[in-house]
């Protein structure tokens, strides 16, 4: 059941994730919000992870994406939620998404909640559409991103067996060829069928001394920003 009838239900059918993916203008958001201090990526890992796999983002093809919307039934767009925790990330790159999105029919409401409502939400899956997480650097193990993002361990809503038996591996398997060669397959399906759809990449932040004056970038942060796709447990 791709959810014909049920919004919410829409990125059930992967095209149309691929199609949600398509229509962000990811370039265009690192240079002008971010300042050049982002970019675009394809995979949730740092380059530095064991197991990491260099794949591309989606390209930005607003055409594309709208004959995918038709191929899956969605042509005349849905509606649906991008909803965060307040003060999590910036307004406008959730904006500038929610106007992308707008451009091939798909009505997205921005939802800020408090933090603790958004990890309740989350863990109860009480709440559809799609959420905002960033996954930082100090995973230089790939069990850390496994759990976070591929599993319902902690706040992600992916309840795939496949992906339970890929993170047992991380965690269990003898050898470190083979834990490195199950993040290498979750990192392409993940890739493939856009399990969450990875944005962007921050690699530089700003620290702040004891005045605005001190204000220093700080290098070898790296920061994948994702969208997850969030089931409710009525429709799992």
């Amino acid at each position: 059941d791709l959810g014909h009838g049920h919004p919410e239900r829409a990125p059930a059918d992967p095209r149309v994730r691929e199609a949600m993916s398509k229509a962000i203008n990811r370039q265009l958001i690192t240079d002008t919000i971010f300042g050049g201090n982002a970019r675009p990526w394809g995979v949730n890992s740092s380059p530095v992870t064991p197991g990491y796999l260099d794949l591309p983002p989606d390209p930005y093809d607003p055409a594309e994406a709208q004959t995918l919307l038709d191929a899956a039934g969605w042509g005349e767009g849905f509606e649906t939620e991008i909803w965060a925790p307040d003060g999590y990330l910036g307004t406008e790159e959730k904006q500038a998404i929610q106007a992308d999105w707008r451009q091939i029919g798909i009505d997205a409401t921005l939802v800020n909640v408090e933090f603790v409502t958004w990890i309740e939400d989350l863990t109860n899956r009480t709440r559809g559409g799609v959420t905002w997480m960033s996954i930082g650097s100090d995973y230089f193990d790939p069990s850390g991103y496994t759990h976070f993002e591929f599993t319902d361990a902690v706040y992600g809503t992916n309840s795939d067996p496949w992906f339970d038996e890929q993170a047992n591996l991380l965690l269990s398997a003898p050898t470190d060829e083979e834990r490195i060669a199950a993040w290498s397959r979750i990192l392409e399906r993940h890739h493939e069928e856009r399990i969450a759809m990875t944005l962007w990449a921050v690699d530089s932040f700003l620290l702040a001394g004891s005045n605005v004056a001190d204000w220093k970038r700080v290098q070898g942060i790296f920061v994948p920003h994702n969208m997850e796709w969030v089931k409710l447990n009525e429709h799992v």
